[in-house]
Order: structure tokens, then C-alpha cells, then sequence
């Protein structure tokens, strides 16, 4: 089979107007939907699901603007302004059209369109079974909450949702006798052309099916995870190979109503293919026939589904009432979910900590705040320091852990991958000409944060290197020279031998805009609530100073160029967050096995809390080097990142102090 998606959504400025799109960022994958500012990811083509998440993900952290706020899920308040005279907009005659004679309410509503194609059925015979079926796994992509706490998919209900199948007349014997009957209904001004047909499947242009009943899920940046869309695998999978006998298109319209409506009523009754049972019963029917192919994904669906009925009430008060300052959480496309960045504002502590006391609270343990300055709590009568620093490691696993080049060797004795280098004590222990032709880092044996750190290109130059060392020796008696590994930097971060998330960073960077220099883009960037000092924000603010300059002296520019639109400037060398990196949330598409390489790696260690930085090439290739661990990992990066959608790590971090406890 092939699939493909589009993801709208709803972009908007920072006081929650429509945001202005950039002509520039459209293309065969980005494109308007109804109005100037409902943004659409289009993907292309895929062989598999695995290759359509990959995809999607990648669209959504490249096309979605860095200082708008993409709204998370489907319903939206039809009061926000919208306008029709965007450049890009396809066809503005059609989208006036909608807008005179549709709710404007109804064409803002966004969500997920699946595509499929490939399958042994004819084309008509699998949208009937679809339909027929669909209304049973509707609960799955049910994440739009009205006031009535019994509906979990308005946009999936007749009465609030993006439909017109009541006025419609489709006939499904054939596909010629459906495309007849479409071409009928526009004869008789029912429709303006056939993509006004707004059914949950539709046939596109005889050649696929469009499933349009999936809801945005808040909790992933593409808007559906990866166990939904191989879900939507099975569904389509098991119908390939059934018939159906008693087809009748109002009462599978009326089943996805009433499923929309009423999904909290397991009881609930529904006629399908001719039998009238229940709910439950019809749904457990269906997942115990998806079981054959692939059980973990319905085991995970429905641990999520059970997870999002618990919180539904509070998640139903918080953003149905469209209360514009509880749903503040949509910094540039990050969608928080009941989580804010400034707990505790009267305590001058490092954000982590805060974290960190906030989810022990929650749970009722005993919290008490031992020095503010140095980030020292105690939970339950346990010292924590920073977070991340506790009893449960020993303390000459974490000596040895701030050596860098004894974290190489026990990583090498468990023939675990490292960047390959010495480690001197004076400059007069190498010469340039050593590492002629070569790509190298330069770096203090025993630093954090990014400090005293070059990354020397094969081309460096004698005054490079001497300067790197100079730099190096300045923060540290011993400094290690170790081949450069190209690739993109992955921290995961590991506590009681689980990964529990997985960040990529990215250097310092802005992109241009054609308007501003390279100094007022670093403001405008700056002025994201996201960006702070000191670690009191998910990401620190971007500084300019000495190393800023060279490095932008190398491109031939200055803080006074003015950038042209949608390019990348990079500002550092290194990755690091405290340097005023971005981070990206990846865990949902970094392969286990790299997971199972930062487990195993932390394991070598002997220690339950570590950040394992990772250089990969490619996630599909299977190549890495491990260029560091960190015994004190922050975990506020991982539970706000910048892009992306954050975990937990707090809980983690609770569930091992107890598990210590209780030994």
C-alpha cells in the first residue's frame, strides 16, 4: 500500500491574531487550506507508515513559522478575524463561496486527512468498508472537546462539525454510478464542485481514498502519533480481507454521530453491517480481529485513549471555553499540554529544580527547599541537588563521569562507538601537523555547558589549532583532541535504565527574513518566552560576543547584514542549549536501536541518571559515536523543548527516588 497526509492548522502571532505567512515558505508541501492563516503540510507519496511519520515530522519542524503559535487542536473560536486575499490561496472565488454559505466556525476546524491507496479492493468497496467500520476506532482520533463533557469529537458530529452528508444522496453501488451521483448534486446547486463533498472518506480522482474524521492530537506535533497512523495500517489491512454484506451510508453517517457524541457511553448502541450490539462490544470485536497484526500498537492506543478520558475534564475546561491566557501554551508550534514554564516565580532556582518540585507536590510528597542557591530540596527526607543529583548514584560514578576521557574508556571496554583521540596536558605533547587534513574537536577534559569547546574544520590552519588549545587550556589542566564526527547532535536522556527523551540540538542560529540584520533577528528571537537566563527557561537567551563574530566573520557577514528571506545563519559551532541552541523533541522517531545504545551505555557507566550526547549521521544507517555523558542532565530541556512535544522526566526521576526508598 502507499499513504500520504495533510495536517492543517491554525497559525497565529503572539497576541493570538492571524498570522502573516511568508510567501516564501510555500511549495509542494506547504499550502493554504480555507483562509490566509489555516497552514497545510501536505506530504509526499510514502511506501510506508514508517516513512510517512518520518516525513511528517520533518515538514512540521522546518515549514512551521519559528515565531507563530500553531493551535493544537480541532475546534477553534469562530470570533478570531480571518481573511481570503492571500497570494497563495488557491482559488479565492471558491473559498468566498464556502465562507458565504458555510459556518465560518466549520471551515476553521482542522485536523488530520489520511491518504490510502494500494489495496486489493476497488476503490468503492473499501470506502464502504470504511465507513461502515470507521465509527468503532473513532474514539482513537477523538481530541476536540466541546462544554458537554459526554462529546469527545465535535468535528465529527453533525450538529458542530465539518459535514453536509444529511443533504446528500450518494450512491455507492459502483464508482461510476458515485461519480454520477456527485456530478448530479452539483447540477442541482447543491454543491459548487466536487471538493465541496465534505464526507469522513472520500474518493479522490478514482485513484485513493481521503480519511477525514482525525481530530489534531494535541500531545504530537504532527497532530497524530505514530501508533494512530499504524492503526489506520490495520484498519485498512483487515477490511482488504472481509466483506460486508448490509451497507447503509445514513445509518454509518449516523454511527459516526452517535459515536462522537456519546463515546463516553460504552453502552451505547450501533447497527453495524446489519448487527446491533453495543459499543464496547463492537469495538473489542474489531481490536481483537486487529491483534494478528501488530498487538503492541492496540495495547498502546488504548493505554493513550484510557489516559485521555482521565484527563479529559480538566483538558475539556482549559480550551473549550477558548480562554486565550490558559491557552498560551502554543509557543512557536510547542504544545503544552497542562504544563506552564513559571513555577514557583518567587524562588530564584534553576527551572529543573522547579520541575522537578512541582510534580512532587502533585503527588504529595514532602518538599522542602534546603538552599535556594545552590538548587538543593529535599522530597520525602531525600537530597536532591539540580534536579538530576542524588544518593541513588555513587559518587565515584560520577567522578569518573566528569572525566571525559575516562567515559571513553569505559564506553571503549564495552565496545561501545567514541570519537577516537588523546588526551594531553601541555600543548607541547602534540603538533598541528598531527592532525593535518583532519576534522577534530578541541575540548577541556572536564567542563560543561558548551565552555572552552572549537570545532576545527580539515582545512584548519597552525593559529587555529594553537588558539583552540589556548581556548581548551584555559578551562581545564587537560584537554582532549578527538576526531570530528559529522552528523546531528541527539542528547537522550536516561534515568533507571530507560529512555525516556530524546533531544536533538541544534546550534545557535537565525533565519532571515529579508527585512532585518542579523543583530535584530537575534532580538526578535531573544523576546520568545521560551528564552531566558541563568537556566530559568527552557532555552537561554542568544548572547553576542567575540566567538559570534568570527564565526560570522567565516561566512563573510557581519551583525549589520540583512539576511535573505528563509535562509539559516548559524551563530556557533557547538550545539548546546546554554549557548542558545534550539532543541527538538525527537523520541517519537529516533529508531530503539539508538535507544538501546544510550541504555546500554549508561549501564557501562554504573549509574541510573544520565544525558548521553550522540552523534548520528542517519537515523536509518545505524552509525553513532557517543561524545559525551552527563551525570547532572537538565530536565527542562526535555520537558519544554523548543520544538516539539515535551515528557516528563520529573516523574521519572520521583519513581526512582521511591523505587531506592523502598529497597
Amino acid at each position: 500500500m502507499r499513504f500520504g497526509m495533510e495536517k492543517e492548522s491554525l497559525v497565529f502571532d503572539h497576541n493570538f491574531n492571524p498570522y502573516q505567512l511568508d510567501e516564501g515558505i510555500f511549495d509542494e508541501n506547504t499550502t493554504l487550506d480555507f483562509c490566509d492563516h489555516q497552514l497545510e503540510l501536505v506530504s509526499n507519496v510514502c511506501d510506508s507508515i514508517e516513512e510517512l511519520h518520518q516525513e511528517m515530522n520533518y515538514l512540521a519542524l522546518n515549514k512551521y513559522p519559528q515565531d507563530g503559535y500553531v493551535w493544537p487542536i480541532s475546534p477553534i473560536n469562530c470570533n478570531l478575524d480571518y481573511t481570503l486575499n492571500h497570494p497563495n490561496l488557491d482559488d479565492k472565488a471558491y473559498h468566498h463561496h464556502l465562507a458565504a454559505n458555510y459556518d465560518v466556525k466549520m471551515l476553521l476546524t482542522s485536523g488530520i486527512h489520511f491518504n490510502v491507496s494500494g489495496f486489493d479492493s476497488s476503490l468503492i468497496d473499501m470506502a464502504k468498508k470504511i465507513y461502515t467500520y470507521a465509527p468503532l476506532i473513532l474514539p482513537f482520533f477523538s481530541f476536540s472537546p466541546l462544554k458537554d463533557s459526554n462529546v469527545l469529537s465535535s468535528r465529527n458530529t453533525n450538529k458542530w462539525g465539518y459535514y453536509n452528508e444529511q443533504n446528500l444522496d450518494l450512491d455507492f453501488s459502483s464508482l461510476d454510478a458515485y461519480n454520477k451521483s456527485i456530478d448530479e448534486m452539483i447540477n442541482q446547486g447543491k454543491l459548487s464542485a466536487r471538493r465541496e463533498l465534505y464526507g469522513r472518506v472520500r474518493i479522490k480522482y478514482d485513484e485513493y481514498l481521503e480519511l477525514r474524521f482525525i481530530d489534531l492530537n494535541p500531545n504530537y506535533l504532527i497532530g497524530i502519533s505514530y501508533e494512530g497512523l499504524k492503526l489506520l495500517e490495520c484498519l485498512i489491512n483487515y477490511l482488504d480481507h472481509i466483506e460486508i454484506n448490509n451497507f447503509d451510508f445514513k445509518q454509518c453517517v449516523a454511527n459516526f454521530d452517535l459515536v462522537a457524541m456519546e463515546a463516553n457511553n460504552l453502552d451505547l448502541e450501533l447497527t453495524i453491517d446489519g448487527v446491533t450490539d453495543t459499543l464496547y462490544n463492537h469495538m473489542i470485536g474489531l481490536l481483537n480481529n486487529f491483534c494478528e497484526y501488530q498487538p503492541e500498537i492496540i495495547h498502546k492506543l488504548i493505554n493513550d485513549f484510557v489516559e485521555w478520558k482521565a484527563d479529559y475534564q480538566l483538558f475539556n475546561q482549559e480550551l473549550a471555553g477558548y480562554d486565550y491566557e490558559i491557552c498560551n501554551y502554543a509557543k512557536d508550534h510547542v504544545f503544552y499540554f497542562k504544563q506552564y514554564i513559571d513555577q514557583y516565580p518567587n524562588l530564584d532556582m534553576e527551572l529543573s529544580t522547579k520541575i522537578l518540585m512541582e510534580a512532587a507536590q502533585k503527588r504529595n510528597f514532602k518538599v522542602e527547599v534546603l538552599s535556594e542557591l545552590d538548587n538543593i530540596i529535599s522530597i520525602n527526607d531525600r537530597l536532591v541537588v539540580q534536579a538530576t543529583k542524588t544518593n541513588v548514584d555513587h559518587y565515584a560514578d560520577i567522578i569518573m563521569l566528569e572525566n571525559k576521557y575516562m567515559t571513553k574508556y569505559l564506553l571503549d571496554k564495552k565496545h561501545i562507538r567514541t570519537p577516537q583521540g588523546i588526551v594531553i596536558r601541555n600543548s607541547s605533547q602534540t603538533k598541528h601537523q598531527d592532525w593535518l587534513n583532519k576534522a577534530i574537536v578541541v575540548k577541556p577534559l572536564d567542563t560543561n555547558f558548551g565552555l572552552g569547546i572549537s570545532i576545527l574544520p580539515n582545512t584548519h590552519t597552525d593559529a587555529q589549532f594553537n588558539h583552540a588549545l589556548e581556548l581548551a587550556f584555559s578551562h581545564s589542566n587537560q584537554v582532549i583532541i578527538e576526531e570530528f564526527i559529522s552528523g546531528l547532535e541527539y542528547r537522550f536522556l536516561v534515568i533507571d535504565d530507560e529512555c525516556v527523551s530524546i533531544i536533538h540540538r541544534e546550534a545557535c542560529n537565525v533565519i532571515g527574513d529579508g527585512v532585518h540584520t542579523i543583530s535584530q533577528l537575534i532580538d526578535i528571537k531573544n523576546q520568545n518566552p521560551l528564552r531566558g537566563e541563568h537556566y530559568n527557561r527552557p532555552v537561554e537567551k542568544i548572547k553576542i560576543d567575540e566567538e559570534m563574530i568570527d564565526i560570522l566573520s567565516e561566512q563573510q557577514l557581519t551583525l549589520d547584514c540583512v539576511i535573505p528571506s528563509n535562509q539559516k545563519i548559524y551563530l556557533r559551532k557547538n550545539s548546546n542549549i546554554s549557548t542558545g541552541g534550539d532543541s527538538f523533541e525527537m523520541s517519537d522517531f529516533v529508531p530503539q536501536y539508538f535507544k538501546d545504545v544510550a541504555v546500554n551505555a549508561t549501564k557501562a557507566l554504573n549509574v541510573k541518571i544520565c544525558g548521553i550526547d550522540m552523534i548520528i549521521p542517519n537515523l536509518y544507517d545505524y552509525e553513532f559515536g557517543i561524545i559525551e555523558a552527563n551525570f547532572n542532565p537538565a530536565i527542562h530541556i526535555h520537558t519544554y523543548p523548543y520544538y516539539g512535544i515535551g515528557k516528563t522526566p520529573s516523574e521519572n526521576v520521583l519513581n526512582l527516588l521511591i523505587k531506592d526508598t523502598n529497597h
